[in-house]
């Protein structure tokens, strides 16, 4: 069951990323622009969106990352309650 709902993050999380924006586009479509990758020996985490429109872009890219810090609290809290295991922080804005 936790592997079927880690497996399910990456819609719902750009659903959430959608609904903070109250934007037309769909999750799939979201997710298309979206690359993320680690850089190497770090914990950080690059999340790049692309779009036709550079302020839009930066807009998806912060509803992203609003997401993903409340994304990351939620699997990181036991079922049981308490502080997450593990947190993020943005470091740099989307720009």
């Amino acid at each position: 069951a936790e592997q079927d709902r880690r497996g399910q993050q990456p819609e719902r999380h750009a659903q959430r990323a959608i609904d903070q924006l109250r934007s037309p586009i769909g999750a799939g479509d979201l997710r298309s622009r979206i690359t993320a990758a680690p850089r190497p020996k770090t914990v950080i985490l690059d999340v790049n969106v692309r779009d036709s429109d550079p302020a839009q872009a930066q807009t998806y890219a912060a509803a992203v990352g609003d997401q993903m810090v409340g994304l990351i609290s939620e699997l990181e809290t036991s079922r049981r309650g308490g502080t997450p295991a593990a947190g993020v922080v943005v470091i740099d804005e989307a720009n």
